[in-house]
Protein backbone atom coordinates (compact mmCIF):
# COMPACT_ATOMS: atom_id res chain seq x y z
CA UNK A 1 0.00 0.00 0.00
CA UNK A 2 1.12 3.42 -0.88
CA UNK A 3 0.19 6.74 -0.07
CA UNK A 4 0.81 10.79 -1.09
CA UNK A 5 0.94 12.68 2.01
CA UNK A 6 0.53 15.90 -0.20
CA UNK A 7 -2.88 14.69 -0.80
CA UNK A 8 -4.12 13.59 2.01
CA UNK A 9 -4.89 15.77 5.80
CA UNK A 10 -1.72 13.80 7.61
CA UNK A 11 0.51 17.22 7.30
CA UNK A 12 0.23 18.43 10.79
CA UNK A 13 -2.69 16.28 11.89
CA UNK A 14 -4.89 17.31 14.80
CA UNK A 15 -2.89 20.76 14.97
CA UNK A 16 -3.87 24.42 15.12
CA UNK A 17 -2.09 28.19 15.10
CA UNK A 18 -3.45 30.70 17.36
CA UNK A 19 -1.95 34.37 17.18
CA UNK A 20 -3.10 37.95 15.93
CA UNK A 21 -3.52 36.73 12.18
CA UNK A 22 -5.01 33.57 10.26
CA UNK A 23 -2.10 31.33 9.06
CA UNK A 24 -2.97 31.84 5.02
CA UNK A 25 -0.50 28.96 4.20
CA UNK A 26 -2.10 26.45 5.78
CA UNK A 27 -5.25 25.69 3.15
CA UNK A 28 -8.31 24.11 4.23
CA UNK A 29 -8.14 24.38 7.64
CA UNK A 30 -10.74 25.67 9.81
CA UNK A 31 -10.70 29.77 10.57
CA UNK A 32 -12.28 31.38 13.48
CA UNK A 33 -11.99 34.86 15.34
CA UNK A 34 -11.43 34.05 18.86
CA UNK A 35 -11.64 38.26 19.47
CA UNK A 36 -10.91 41.20 17.41
CA UNK A 37 -7.30 40.44 18.09
CA UNK A 38 -6.81 36.46 18.08
CA UNK A 39 -7.49 33.85 15.36
CA UNK A 40 -7.55 30.31 15.09
CA UNK A 41 -6.20 28.24 12.12
CA UNK A 42 -7.72 25.01 13.09
CA UNK A 43 -6.37 21.50 11.36
CA UNK A 44 -10.11 20.15 9.89
CA UNK A 45 -9.32 17.24 11.87
CA UNK A 46 -9.45 18.91 15.42
CA UNK A 47 -12.93 19.86 16.14
CA UNK A 48 -13.48 23.38 17.17
CA UNK A 49 -16.36 25.03 19.12
CA UNK A 50 -17.25 28.59 20.38
CA UNK A 51 -20.19 29.85 22.72
CA UNK A 52 -20.28 33.18 23.46
CA UNK A 53 -22.75 35.51 25.38
CA UNK A 54 -22.93 39.38 26.53
CA UNK A 55 -19.57 39.61 25.29
CA UNK A 56 -18.12 36.83 26.79
CA UNK A 57 -16.66 33.36 25.25
CA UNK A 58 -15.44 30.32 25.84
CA UNK A 59 -13.80 28.40 22.96
CA UNK A 60 -12.94 24.55 22.75
CA UNK A 61 -10.23 22.79 20.65
CA UNK A 62 -10.82 19.03 20.97
CA UNK A 63 -13.42 17.15 23.42
CA UNK A 64 -14.38 17.31 26.90
CA UNK A 65 -15.84 14.70 29.22
CA UNK A 66 -17.97 15.41 31.48
CA UNK A 67 -18.05 11.74 34.08
CA UNK A 68 -20.60 13.49 36.61
CA UNK A 69 -23.06 13.99 33.36
CA UNK A 70 -22.13 11.31 30.93
CA UNK A 71 -24.98 12.11 28.68
CA UNK A 72 -23.58 16.07 28.31
CA UNK A 73 -21.85 17.05 24.70
CA UNK A 74 -19.38 19.55 24.22
CA UNK A 75 -21.79 22.02 23.79
CA UNK A 76 -24.12 21.63 26.65
CA UNK A 77 -20.28 21.21 28.57
CA UNK A 78 -18.79 25.01 27.10
CA UNK A 79 -22.06 26.93 27.55
CA UNK A 80 -22.47 25.63 31.56
CA UNK A 81 -18.50 26.50 32.06
CA UNK A 82 -19.51 30.21 30.03
CA UNK A 83 -22.06 30.63 32.45
CA UNK A 84 -19.66 30.66 35.28
CA UNK A 85 -17.75 33.54 33.55
CA UNK A 86 -21.02 35.10 32.39
CA UNK A 87 -22.37 35.26 35.87
CA UNK A 88 -19.31 37.21 37.94
CA UNK A 89 -17.54 34.42 39.07
CA UNK A 90 -13.53 34.22 38.98
CA UNK A 91 -10.98 32.95 37.06
CA UNK A 92 -11.23 30.33 40.23
CA UNK A 93 -14.17 29.43 40.16
CA UNK A 94 -13.96 28.63 36.35
CA UNK A 95 -10.90 26.25 37.37
CA UNK A 96 -12.82 24.76 39.86
CA UNK A 97 -15.69 23.93 37.29
CA UNK A 98 -13.45 22.15 35.30
CA UNK A 99 -12.30 19.88 38.16
CA UNK A 100 -14.34 16.82 37.26
CA UNK A 101 -13.84 16.98 33.48
CA UNK A 102 -11.95 14.93 31.42
CA UNK A 103 -10.94 14.31 27.50
CA UNK A 104 -8.10 15.82 25.30
CA UNK A 105 -8.55 19.42 25.37
CA UNK A 106 -7.98 23.07 25.19
CA UNK A 107 -10.60 26.05 26.42
CA UNK A 108 -9.88 29.76 25.65
CA UNK A 109 -11.53 32.00 27.89
CA UNK A 110 -12.74 35.86 27.00
CA UNK A 111 -14.27 37.19 30.36
CA UNK A 112 -14.72 40.81 29.02
CA UNK A 113 -12.19 41.52 30.70
CA UNK A 114 -8.82 39.22 29.57
CA UNK A 115 -8.37 36.17 27.73
CA UNK A 116 -7.15 33.27 29.00
CA UNK A 117 -5.76 30.00 27.81
CA UNK A 118 -6.05 26.05 29.77
CA UNK A 119 -5.23 22.85 29.08
CA UNK A 120 -6.64 19.75 29.92
CA UNK A 121 -5.07 18.28 33.36
CA UNK A 122 -2.04 16.79 32.18
CA UNK A 123 -1.96 18.78 29.10
CA UNK A 124 -2.48 16.08 26.24
CA UNK A 125 -4.05 18.60 23.85
CA UNK A 126 -0.68 20.48 24.22
CA UNK A 127 0.15 24.38 23.64
CA UNK A 128 3.49 25.93 22.88
CA UNK A 129 3.83 29.64 23.16
CA UNK A 130 5.87 33.02 22.21
CA UNK A 131 6.01 35.03 25.41
CA UNK A 132 6.30 38.86 25.52
CA UNK A 133 9.41 39.99 24.80
CA UNK A 134 10.21 38.58 21.94
CA UNK A 135 8.84 40.89 19.08
CA UNK A 136 6.71 38.52 17.78
CA UNK A 137 3.54 38.98 19.94
CA UNK A 138 1.70 36.66 21.88
CA UNK A 139 1.35 33.00 19.42
CA UNK A 140 0.48 29.48 20.41
CA UNK A 141 0.20 25.76 18.70
CA UNK A 142 -0.04 22.71 18.93
CA UNK A 143 3.92 22.21 19.14
CA UNK A 144 7.62 24.83 18.58
CA UNK A 145 7.96 23.61 14.74
CA UNK A 146 4.26 24.67 13.36
CA UNK A 147 4.76 27.89 15.25
CA UNK A 148 8.76 28.04 13.98
CA UNK A 149 7.72 28.04 10.34
CA UNK A 150 5.21 30.84 11.18
CA UNK A 151 7.81 33.32 12.36
CA UNK A 152 10.54 32.24 10.79
CA UNK A 153 12.63 31.03 13.64
CA UNK A 154 15.54 28.90 14.23
CA UNK A 155 16.37 26.08 16.48
CA UNK A 156 18.91 27.19 19.45
CA UNK A 157 21.92 25.84 18.88
CA UNK A 158 22.52 24.54 22.66
CA UNK A 159 18.80 22.88 22.71
CA UNK A 160 19.83 20.87 20.13
CA UNK A 161 23.20 19.90 21.30
CA UNK A 162 21.31 18.88 24.68
CA UNK A 163 18.90 16.37 22.61
CA UNK A 164 21.64 15.00 20.53
CA UNK A 165 23.43 14.17 23.92
CA UNK A 166 19.74 12.76 25.13
CA UNK A 167 19.09 10.63 21.78
CA UNK A 168 22.71 9.19 22.12
CA UNK A 169 22.42 8.11 25.57
CA UNK A 170 22.17 4.37 26.17
CA UNK A 171 19.33 1.80 26.66
CA UNK A 172 19.70 2.59 30.84
CA UNK A 173 19.01 6.35 29.72
CA UNK A 174 16.08 5.39 27.75
CA UNK A 175 17.80 8.07 24.73
CA UNK A 176 15.16 6.43 22.44
CA UNK A 177 12.42 7.95 24.24
CA UNK A 178 13.80 11.23 25.12
CA UNK A 179 12.22 14.98 26.27
CA UNK A 180 12.26 18.29 26.67
CA UNK A 181 12.84 19.27 30.27
CA UNK A 182 10.43 21.54 32.51
CA UNK A 183 8.76 24.39 29.84
CA UNK A 184 11.47 23.90 27.12
CA UNK A 185 11.45 23.85 23.24
CA UNK A 186 13.89 23.49 20.82
CA UNK A 187 13.72 27.41 20.45
CA UNK A 188 14.63 29.96 22.63
CA UNK A 189 11.45 32.27 21.56
CA UNK A 190 9.04 29.63 22.42
CA UNK A 191 8.02 27.59 25.79
CA UNK A 192 5.55 25.07 26.60
CA UNK A 193 2.42 25.64 28.73
CA UNK A 194 2.74 23.12 31.89
CA UNK A 195 0.35 21.38 33.49
CA UNK A 196 -1.37 23.15 36.04
CA UNK A 197 -1.09 26.70 34.76
CA UNK A 198 -2.91 28.86 32.56
CA UNK A 199 -1.56 31.07 29.68
CA UNK A 200 -2.33 34.76 30.01
CA UNK A 201 -3.15 35.80 26.05
CA UNK A 202 -2.43 39.57 26.85
CA UNK A 203 0.62 38.72 28.28
CA UNK A 204 2.19 35.84 27.18
CA UNK A 205 2.61 34.97 30.63
CA UNK A 206 2.08 31.14 32.30
CA UNK A 207 1.06 31.22 35.61
CA UNK A 208 0.82 28.06 37.95
CA UNK A 209 -2.99 28.11 39.33
CA UNK A 210 -2.71 24.42 41.00
CA UNK A 211 -1.70 23.30 43.93
CA UNK A 212 -3.80 26.42 45.37
CA UNK A 213 -3.91 25.01 48.79
CA UNK A 214 -2.62 22.01 50.91
CA UNK A 215 -4.43 19.05 49.99
CA UNK A 216 -6.57 17.47 52.72
CA UNK A 217 -5.93 14.10 53.61
CA UNK A 218 -8.56 11.21 52.43
CA UNK A 219 -8.37 7.29 53.28
CA UNK A 220 -8.53 4.92 51.17
CA UNK A 221 -12.27 4.02 50.55
CA UNK A 222 -13.16 7.62 50.36
CA UNK A 223 -10.49 7.89 47.33
CA UNK A 224 -12.11 3.96 46.02
CA UNK A 225 -15.70 5.63 46.34
CA UNK A 226 -14.47 8.88 44.66
CA UNK A 227 -12.57 7.78 42.12
CA UNK A 228 -14.25 4.83 40.65
CA UNK A 229 -17.87 6.82 40.19
CA UNK A 230 -15.11 9.19 38.01
CA UNK A 231 -13.20 6.52 36.10
CA UNK A 232 -16.59 4.65 35.78
CA UNK A 233 -18.15 7.80 34.69
CA UNK A 234 -15.76 8.92 32.27
CA UNK A 235 -15.59 5.82 30.23
CA UNK A 236 -19.17 6.01 30.24
CA UNK A 237 -19.41 9.70 28.61
CA UNK A 238 -16.35 8.70 26.39
CA UNK A 239 -18.80 6.07 24.87
CA UNK A 240 -21.48 8.07 24.55
CA UNK A 241 -19.91 9.88 21.67
CA UNK A 242 -17.07 7.66 20.19
CA UNK A 243 -16.24 4.06 18.91
CA UNK A 244 -13.24 2.89 21.11
CA UNK A 245 -10.61 0.85 21.30
CA UNK A 246 -8.06 -0.32 23.98
CA UNK A 247 -4.08 -0.27 23.44
CA UNK A 248 -3.86 -2.99 26.34
CA UNK A 249 -0.48 -4.50 27.50
CA UNK A 250 0.50 -6.97 30.58
CA UNK A 251 0.67 -4.34 32.78
CA UNK A 252 -1.73 -2.83 35.88
CA UNK A 253 -2.79 0.54 33.91
CA UNK A 254 -4.77 -0.97 31.08
CA UNK A 255 -5.62 -3.27 33.43
CA UNK A 256 -7.52 -1.36 35.02
CA UNK A 257 -9.16 0.81 32.07
CA UNK A 258 -10.23 -2.54 30.59
CA UNK A 259 -11.99 -3.37 34.23
CA UNK A 260 -13.64 -0.20 34.58
CA UNK A 261 -14.58 -0.62 30.89
CA UNK A 262 -16.71 -3.88 31.57
CA UNK A 263 -20.24 -2.30 30.59
CA UNK A 264 -19.01 -2.02 26.95
CA UNK A 265 -16.37 -4.51 26.79
CA UNK A 266 -17.73 -6.55 24.08
CA UNK A 267 -17.90 -3.05 21.85
CA UNK A 268 -14.21 -2.07 22.44
CA UNK A 269 -11.05 -3.14 19.50
CA UNK A 270 -8.37 -4.41 21.81
CA UNK A 271 -4.88 -4.34 20.21
CA UNK A 272 -0.90 -4.43 21.07
CA UNK A 273 1.73 -3.64 18.57
CA UNK A 274 4.57 -5.83 18.58
CA UNK A 275 7.47 -3.18 18.45
CA UNK A 276 11.55 -3.34 18.59
CA UNK A 277 12.38 -7.41 20.26
CA UNK A 278 8.60 -8.44 21.37
CA UNK A 279 7.34 -11.68 19.97
CA UNK A 280 3.91 -13.25 20.47
CA UNK A 281 5.92 -15.15 23.64
CA UNK A 282 6.44 -11.59 25.39
CA UNK A 283 4.31 -10.86 28.54
CA UNK A 284 2.96 -7.67 26.98
CA UNK A 285 1.90 -9.77 24.17
CA UNK A 286 0.98 -13.02 26.35
CA UNK A 287 -0.80 -11.95 28.70
CA UNK A 288 -3.26 -9.43 27.19
CA UNK A 289 -4.20 -12.89 24.42
CA UNK A 290 -5.11 -15.35 27.20
CA UNK A 291 -6.94 -13.05 29.47
CA UNK A 292 -9.13 -11.63 26.45
CA UNK A 293 -9.68 -15.18 25.70
CA UNK A 294 -10.49 -15.92 28.93
CA UNK A 295 -12.81 -13.03 28.72
CA UNK A 296 -14.67 -14.02 25.27
CA UNK A 297 -12.73 -10.95 23.83
CA UNK A 298 -10.68 -11.02 21.26
CA UNK A 299 -7.22 -9.44 21.08
CA UNK A 300 -5.62 -7.95 17.38
CA UNK A 301 -1.16 -7.97 17.27
CA UNK A 302 -0.23 -5.14 15.00
CA UNK A 303 3.20 -5.79 13.53
CA UNK A 304 5.54 -3.20 13.42
CA UNK A 305 8.31 -2.74 10.49
CA UNK A 306 11.78 -1.60 11.35
CA UNK A 307 11.82 1.42 9.74
CA UNK A 308 9.18 4.09 8.48
CA UNK A 309 8.68 4.09 4.56
CA UNK A 310 10.04 7.18 3.09
CA UNK A 311 6.95 9.09 2.72
CA UNK A 312 5.69 8.27 5.79
CA UNK A 313 9.03 9.49 7.59
CA UNK A 314 9.19 12.78 5.27
CA UNK A 315 5.04 14.13 7.35
CA UNK A 316 6.44 12.17 10.55
CA UNK A 317 9.56 13.90 11.39
CA UNK A 318 8.16 17.45 9.87
CA UNK A 319 4.84 17.26 12.36
CA UNK A 320 6.29 17.27 15.32
CA UNK A 321 9.72 18.88 16.07
CA UNK A 322 12.30 16.22 17.42
CA UNK A 323 9.39 13.98 16.49
CA UNK A 324 10.75 9.58 17.53
CA UNK A 325 11.90 7.87 14.72
CA UNK A 326 11.33 4.47 17.05
CA UNK A 327 7.39 6.38 17.93
CA UNK A 328 7.09 6.23 13.91
CA UNK A 329 7.76 3.10 13.17
CA UNK A 330 4.73 2.16 15.19
CA UNK A 331 2.21 5.14 14.23
CA UNK A 332 2.98 3.19 10.80
CA UNK A 333 1.75 0.42 11.94
CA UNK A 334 -1.54 2.09 13.04
CA UNK A 335 -1.51 3.90 9.64
CA UNK A 336 -1.95 0.60 7.90
CA UNK A 337 -3.73 -1.69 10.35
CA UNK A 338 -5.78 0.14 12.96
CA UNK A 339 -9.61 1.51 12.53
CA UNK A 340 -9.06 5.07 12.99
CA UNK A 341 -12.41 5.82 13.12
CA UNK A 342 -12.25 4.75 16.89
CA UNK A 343 -10.52 7.13 19.74
CA UNK A 344 -8.02 4.94 21.54
CA UNK A 345 -8.05 4.92 25.41
CA UNK A 346 -4.65 4.76 26.81
CA UNK A 347 -3.26 3.63 30.46
CA UNK A 348 -0.96 6.33 31.03
CA UNK A 349 -1.53 8.99 33.85
CA UNK A 350 -2.44 7.41 36.80
CA UNK A 351 1.68 7.54 37.83
CA UNK A 352 0.99 10.66 39.00
CA UNK A 353 -0.63 8.80 41.97
CA UNK A 354 2.34 6.71 43.09
CA UNK A 355 5.09 7.94 40.91
CA UNK A 356 7.17 4.41 39.94
CA UNK A 357 9.35 2.86 42.38
CA UNK A 358 11.84 3.49 40.84
CA UNK A 359 11.65 7.42 41.03
CA UNK A 360 11.33 7.49 44.56
CA UNK A 361 14.56 5.00 44.97
CA UNK A 362 16.19 7.99 43.60
CA UNK A 363 15.46 10.27 45.97
CA UNK A 364 18.42 10.22 49.41
CA UNK A 365 17.48 11.88 53.07
CA UNK A 366 14.60 13.11 51.51
CA UNK A 367 15.98 15.46 49.23
CA UNK A 368 14.85 16.81 45.87
CA UNK A 369 17.35 18.79 44.18
CA UNK A 370 17.98 19.44 40.29
CA UNK A 371 20.53 16.92 40.58
CA UNK A 372 17.78 14.12 41.60
CA UNK A 373 15.47 14.95 38.97
CA UNK A 374 18.06 14.66 36.65
CA UNK A 375 18.87 10.91 38.01
CA UNK A 376 15.43 10.11 38.53
CA UNK A 377 13.96 11.34 35.19
CA UNK A 378 17.33 9.75 33.27
CA UNK A 379 17.84 13.10 31.80
CA UNK A 380 21.62 13.80 30.62
CA UNK A 381 23.62 16.15 32.78
CA UNK A 382 23.58 20.10 31.01
CA UNK A 383 23.37 23.25 31.85
CA UNK A 384 20.30 23.47 29.09
CA UNK A 385 18.34 20.49 31.55
CA UNK A 386 19.39 21.80 34.94
CA UNK A 387 18.44 25.71 33.91
CA UNK A 388 14.85 24.39 33.12
CA UNK A 389 14.29 22.09 36.07
CA UNK A 390 15.67 24.98 38.18
CA UNK A 391 13.21 27.31 36.66
CA UNK A 392 10.69 24.65 37.43
CA UNK A 393 11.78 23.62 40.72
CA UNK A 394 11.37 27.06 41.98
CA UNK A 395 7.69 27.62 41.77
CA UNK A 396 5.31 27.42 44.53
CA UNK A 397 3.92 23.99 45.18
CA UNK A 398 2.28 24.01 48.53
CA UNK A 399 2.25 20.80 50.37
CA UNK A 400 2.13 18.30 46.81
CA UNK A 401 4.22 15.83 47.08
CA UNK A 402 7.15 17.03 44.41
CA UNK A 403 8.10 13.82 42.77
CA UNK A 404 4.06 13.29 42.01
CA UNK A 405 3.85 17.17 40.59
CA UNK A 406 7.20 16.21 38.47
CA UNK A 407 5.93 13.18 37.19
CA UNK A 408 2.32 15.01 36.27
CA UNK A 409 4.02 17.92 34.66
CA UNK A 410 7.30 17.27 33.26
CA UNK A 411 6.63 13.12 31.98
CA UNK A 412 2.87 13.28 31.23
CA UNK A 413 2.98 16.88 30.34
CA UNK A 414 6.21 16.63 28.27
CA UNK A 415 6.80 13.41 27.11
CA UNK A 416 3.34 11.67 26.69
CA UNK A 417 1.86 14.78 25.46
CA UNK A 418 4.40 14.81 22.55
CA UNK A 419 4.14 10.95 22.36
CA UNK A 420 0.18 11.86 21.58
CA UNK A 421 0.60 14.57 19.14
CA UNK A 422 2.87 12.57 17.06
CA UNK A 423 0.64 10.12 16.71
CA UNK A 424 -2.27 12.23 16.16
CA UNK A 425 -2.04 11.58 12.51
CA UNK A 426 -3.32 7.67 13.16
CA UNK A 427 -5.55 8.29 15.98
CA UNK A 428 -7.49 9.87 18.40
CA UNK A 429 -6.64 9.39 21.87
CA UNK A 430 -8.39 9.24 25.29
CA UNK A 431 -6.74 8.83 28.90
CA UNK A 432 -9.50 8.09 31.10
CA UNK A 433 -7.34 9.11 34.27
CA UNK A 434 -6.75 12.73 32.81
CA UNK A 435 -9.19 13.70 35.12
CA UNK A 436 -7.77 16.38 38.28
CA UNK A 437 -10.21 15.13 41.14
CA UNK A 438 -9.23 11.98 39.98
CA UNK A 439 -5.88 12.76 40.43
CA UNK A 440 -5.85 15.04 43.05
CA UNK A 441 -7.86 12.57 44.95
CA UNK A 442 -5.22 9.74 44.70
CA UNK A 443 -2.60 11.93 46.26
CA UNK A 444 -4.45 12.99 48.97
CA UNK A 445 -3.49 9.27 50.25
CA UNK A 446 -0.83 8.07 52.34
CA UNK A 447 1.68 7.69 49.79
CA UNK A 448 2.28 4.17 51.06
CA UNK A 449 -1.22 2.84 49.37
CA UNK A 450 -0.62 5.14 46.33
CA UNK A 451 2.06 2.93 44.38
CA UNK A 452 4.41 0.50 44.67
CA UNK A 453 5.36 -2.31 45.93
CA UNK A 454 1.40 -2.90 46.27
CA UNK A 455 -0.15 -0.28 44.18
CA UNK A 456 -3.26 -0.78 46.53
CA UNK A 457 -5.13 2.03 44.62
CA UNK A 458 -4.78 0.46 41.68
CA UNK A 459 -6.23 -3.41 42.95
CA UNK A 460 -8.74 -1.96 45.28
CA UNK A 461 -10.40 0.27 41.65
CA UNK A 462 -9.67 -2.97 39.31
CA UNK A 463 -11.54 -5.48 41.83
CA UNK A 464 -14.48 -2.95 42.07
CA UNK A 465 -14.90 -2.87 38.36
CA UNK A 466 -14.39 -6.12 37.34
CA UNK A 467 -12.60 -9.30 39.65
CA UNK A 468 -12.24 -10.98 36.86
CA UNK A 469 -9.58 -9.33 35.07
CA UNK A 470 -7.21 -10.09 37.61
CA UNK A 471 -7.75 -14.05 37.15
CA UNK A 472 -4.54 -13.26 34.76
CA UNK A 473 -1.36 -12.07 35.71
CA UNK A 474 -0.18 -8.37 35.95
CA UNK A 475 3.46 -8.52 34.24
CA UNK A 476 6.52 -9.21 36.34
CA UNK A 477 3.70 -11.96 38.00
CA UNK A 478 4.04 -13.64 35.00
CA UNK A 479 7.26 -14.99 35.84
CA UNK A 480 7.74 -18.30 38.34
CA UNK A 481 9.18 -15.49 40.97
CA UNK A 482 6.37 -12.94 40.21
CA UNK A 483 4.07 -14.18 43.36
CA UNK A 484 6.66 -14.86 45.99
CA UNK A 485 8.50 -11.67 45.37
CA UNK A 486 4.87 -9.76 45.71
CA UNK A 487 4.24 -11.78 48.99
CA UNK A 488 7.78 -10.71 50.17
CA UNK A 489 7.24 -7.36 49.74
CA UNK A 490 3.55 -7.28 50.61
CA UNK A 491 4.90 -8.50 54.81
CA UNK A 492 7.64 -6.12 54.67
CA UNK A 493 5.35 -2.93 54.23
CA UNK A 494 3.19 -4.17 56.53
CA UNK A 495 5.73 -4.94 59.41
CA UNK A 496 7.47 -1.55 58.35
CA UNK A 497 10.57 -2.96 56.88
CA UNK A 498 10.12 -2.31 53.51
CA UNK A 499 11.83 1.46 53.93
CA UNK A 500 14.63 0.52 55.68
CA UNK A 501 15.56 -1.84 53.41
CA UNK A 502 15.46 0.75 50.89
CA UNK A 503 17.57 2.81 52.29
CA UNK A 504 20.02 0.50 52.80
CA UNK A 505 19.99 -0.34 49.04
CA UNK A 506 19.89 3.88 48.19
CA UNK A 507 23.29 3.92 50.41
CA UNK A 508 25.01 0.23 48.59
CA UNK A 509 24.25 2.16 45.24
CA UNK A 510 25.58 5.45 46.29
CA UNK A 511 29.04 3.93 47.77
CA UNK A 512 29.33 1.60 44.49
CA UNK A 513 28.82 4.98 42.34
CA UNK A 514 31.79 6.78 44.66
CA UNK A 515 33.54 3.65 43.41
CA UNK A 516 33.18 3.67 40.12
CA UNK A 517 31.00 0.72 40.06
CA UNK A 518 27.84 1.96 38.81
CA UNK A 519 27.08 3.71 35.41
CA UNK A 520 27.17 6.96 35.35
CA UNK A 521 24.78 9.91 33.37
CA UNK A 522 25.76 11.46 30.03
CA UNK A 523 27.12 14.22 30.63
CA UNK A 524 28.28 16.80 28.26
CA UNK A 525 32.24 17.01 28.17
Amino acid sequence: MSADPSDSRLLFARQFVLGPSHVEWLPGWQRLAVTSALYLTVHPDLPVLKVEAEGRSVTLLGYILDPVNPAAGDREIVGRLLGTVSSGGNWATFIAATADLGGRWILIVDDGRRVRLMTDPCGYRQVVFTPEGHGYGVWCASQPGLLAEVLGLEPSPEAMEFIQLYREAGPEWLGAEYWWPGDTTPYDEIRHLLPNHYLDLGRGEATRFWPDRELPPLDLEEVVERNTRLLGGMIRSASARFELALAITGGKDTRLVLAASRPIADRLFYFTLRWGELTEASIDIAIPRRLLRRLGLTHHVIPCAEAMEPWFKRVYMRNVSTAHELYGTMAQALFYEYPRHRVCMKGNGIHVIGVYEEFRKEVQSGVVDVETLLRMAKIPDHPFARRALSRWKAGPRNNADVLSLFYWENREGKWQAMSQLEWDLVQETLVPYNCRSFLVNGLALDVRFQGGPLYLIHRRLTSFFWPDVLKEPINALTFPHGRAKLAVKDFLVRQDLYGHLADLRRSARSFASKLGLAPGRPRRH
